[in-house]
């Protein structure tokens, strides 16, 4: 099977968990609602390569089933992809290679974190604990691959102007200008030493956030 695009995968180049366990996780009754708390923080936890999704569904079974809060995702595109018939169709492809990002309690972290199929769970260089992703940063960054018409890429975005969107889709959203095409400005937002997405929109629906390049 041939695809007109060629597959994009980020390999992590964070040091492993080896840090301190936290403190063990209080089961809540089973069959009691699951509901989002402001407790609740995104985290990344990294498993083997292809079976992101399966665990994606696995965790998310697992919570639900003894009534724990719980938000699982995994960033996906579509491809055109020629299959072994030399049929033209439509596949989904993992983006991320071997990262499922998770949302949950910080006292139920431990219910992801120590499972036999979690290789380890995301840390910052210098870190023994799990990453957090601030919830703006994530939610930005997530808005952008939702749209469908995003460019992944596996590498620290450039600096440049902070920027909001003001209409469509995407209004709201705040990304940074990464370069100008005539009436089009590629904006982009990055997840820190994960990686970053970019998409084109046009000139006119940004705002500047604070002084930067002039566009």
């Amino acid at each position: 099977m041939t695809t007109t695009k060629t597959p994009q995968s980020c390999t992590p180049s964070i040091a492993g968990d080896d840090g301190e366990a936290i403190p063990e996780t209080v089961e809540s009754p089973t069959g009691s609602p699951v509901a989002d708390t402001d407790g609740m923080s995104w985290y990344v936890a990294c498993v083997r390569v292809n079976y992101e999704k399966k665990f994606m569904l696995a965790i998310e079974q697992d919570f639900q089933g003894r009534g724990l809060p719980i938000e699982a995702w995994v960033p996906t595109e579509r491809r055109v992809v020629v299959n072994s018939r030399g049929k033209r169709c439509i596949r989904e492809f993992v983006v991320l290679s071997t990262f499922v990002f998770v949302r949950v309690e910080a006292r139920h972290l431990n219910d992801i974190r120590f499972r036999p199929d979690v290789y380890k769970m995301l840390t910052m260089p210098g870190k023994k604990t799990p990453h957090i992703i601030p919830d703006a940063e994530f939610n930005n960054f997530r808005r952008i691959i939702d749209t469908g018409n995003a460019t992944f890429i596996n590498r620290p975005l450039r600096k440049g102007d902070k920027v909001r969107i003001t209409d469509g889709a995407l209004a709201g959203c705040m990304a940074f200008v990464q370069r100008i095409q005539g009436k089009k400005v590629i904006i982009g937002n990055e997840l820190l030493y994960i990686g970053g997405a970019t998409i084109e929109v046009d000139r006119e629906s940004l705002e500047f956030v604070r002084e930067g390049r002039s566009c």
